[in-house]
């Protein structure tokens, strides 16, 4: 592998965040060799223009990086007087050295990010360093930057289900994704679940805001921190929102409780009034278990009945009892008829 192959490979790793501190090394000791420095030009404009890993860095943009490193095209920049030849070796390291300023600037605001998993039938309390305070319900994932402090913004992804209580941190805001949308908050209660290409967010106190995505995933204004567009959404406290960047399809409620809209949150599965497949939805996604209802009418019936969380078993046989239905189970597979 040649040094310019290699310089473009170790900064491919850079830039998704795979780098190691003694690649990083390698790399700024490749690029002190004479004759380096412009050959990496045509993979940073690639990562540069193309690469979403650089999403935090979105105020510096390509012209602005190719003036600190002395790299614009040469048909496009004025003709220079001529420069003394022992000028030309100061000029080399001039524009070394701002190559190697904005290298360690992208590495320090690099993203960090540290993950939380759940199992099924598992709540995990997790308290941020930022000391906003998570539950996250089980089979769930939530990827958080433990970097913020550097970046400016607080940024985390769910996948799965978590009620969020956020701390106030003037000038850095506290933002969730998910592939359906952004929501923006400063200090806030909030719920938000991401399952079957949907994602829906409850509000129980303070406001919040939701940038729903467009079809093709990118993010509006607001969930880049700037003013919110067409695609916003402002929530009140009681209002729930679902959303699914597939389908466009956009569901509200209003006037909601944590009892109806995240019940899992104070240790319950409370139901109200529920169609009994949207209940079996639900246990598949805590529980883990496939569900066969030999009796399809069934599905459409209609269920009020409160559920312990943390006891599979228990609510198992409550579940019998309400539907009035005969319950079996076999390796996770449960069949009702």
């Amino acid at each position: 592998m040649s040094e310019e192959e290699k310089i473009k490979h170790l900064y491919h790793k850079y830039i998704n965040r795979t780098c190691t501190d003694a690649e990083l090394e390698e790399m700024f000791e490749l690029l002190k060799k004479d004759g380096n420095i412009g050959g990496v030009r045509s993979v940073l404009r690639q990562n540069w223009e193309e690469g979403d890993s650089l999403e935090e860095l979105s105020s510096l943009d390509w012209n602005t990086f190719l003036q600190r490193t002395n790299q614009v095209d040469r048909e496009e920049a004025p003709a220079a007087p001529k420069m003394k030849k022992w000028l030309v070796p100061l000029s080399a390291a001039a524009s070394l050295l701002l190559v190697l300023g904005v290298a360690a600037w992208f590495w320090m605001h690099r993203e960090v990010i540290t993950m939380y998993e759940t199992r099924y039938g598992e709540v995990q309390e997790i308290v941020l360093s930022d000391d906003s305070k998570i539950r996250l319900n089980a089979n769930s994932k939530l990827y958080w930057n433990e970097n913020w402090q550097r970046t400016g913004r607080r940024v985390v992804r769910i996948e799965g289900e978590a009620f969020f209580e956020v701390a106030h941190r003037n000038g850095n805001p506290f933002f969730v994704k998910t592939e359906d949308l952004t929501v923006k908050v400063t200090g806030t209660s909030f719920n938000v679940t991401n399952r079957r290409n949907a994602t829906e967010v409850f509000l129980e106190s303070g406001e919040v805001v939701l940038e729903l995505h467009q079809e093709d995933g990118s993010e509006g204004e607001a969930a880049k921190g700037e003013k919110s567009g067409e695609h916003s959404l402002k929530l009140i406290p009681g209002d729930q929102f679902k959303y699914s960047n597939a389908t466009r399809k956009l569901e509200q409620k209003n006037n909601r409780t944590i009892e109806q809209a995240a019940s899992w949150k104070t240790g319950e599965l409370i139901y109200k009034n529920v169609p009994l497949h949207e209940v079996l939805q639900e246990l598949t996604d805590v529980y883990g278990k496939s569900f066969v209802v030999q009796d399809s009418s069934l599905f459409e019936k209609n269920v009020d009945v409160g559920l312990p969380y943390s006891d599979w078993e228990t609510v198992k046989k409550l579940l019998k009892f309400t539907i009035n239905a005969e319950m079996s189970e076999n390796e996770n597979k449960v069949t009702i008829k």
